[in-house]
């Protein structure tokens, strides 16, 4: 090991795929060409994407010096949080959880539950890549709809995936340039 320029990524360009819950089909790699059933839903702002893992757990603790003796993970969560900046009907039904009509409308519904999804994000560096695939994810939060001059308008959402045993966790990840 030690140190190795080469291994120093910038997330110089991605895309951010979303498709419908247990349809779409998964990834297979960090270079794998997603199925049919998958979206590009465009451009995200220059802040690009926040990965955040989070755990909530309490520590049990023995009566003798209540010294710690295990801890229990009570709830995990791996959430992405970006926001898309290109306007057309996938990033607006993604955002406020609903179908766009022919006729350009959606009904806003705040009360709605948004739908599960599946999510692929993909990182690049030139050749080298990042994967991460969500297989049950979920808008779970929306950013302020902001209109300003000289700024894009943007749709800002926090997708957290959920842990699912059978189609493989929360969030796969594979690295192209970890792969042997």
């Amino acid at each position: 090991m030690g140190k190795n320029i080469e291994e120093v990524y910038v997330a110089v360009d991605g895309i951010v795929s979303v498709g419908v819950f247990n349809t779409a089909p998964a990834p297979t790699s960090a270079v794998s060409v997603l199925g049919s059933g998958w979206t590009d839903v465009g451009y995200v702002s220059e802040d690009g994407v926040t990965e955040t893992s989070e755990q909530s757990t309490t520590a049990l603790r023995a009566w003798q010096k209540r010294k710690k003796v295990r801890t229990i993970v009570e709830e995990g969560s791996v959430r992405y949080q970006l926001r898309l900046i290109q306007t057309n009907a996938d990033t607006v039904a993604l955002y406020y959880g609903g179908t766009v009509a022919t006729d350009g409308s959606i009904v806003i519904d705040p009360t709605k539950e948004r739908p599960v999804i599946a999510l692929n994000l993909d990182v690049i560096d030139g050749d080298k890549s990042i994967r991460a695939y969500g297989p049950e994810s979920q808008v779970v939060e929306v950013g302020d709809q902001v209109y300003s001059n000289g700024e894009a308008i943007g749709y800002e959402v926090t997708i957290e995936c959920s842990y699912n045993e059978t189609l493989g966790g929360a969030v796969k990840k594979w690295y192209s340039a970890l792969e042997d």
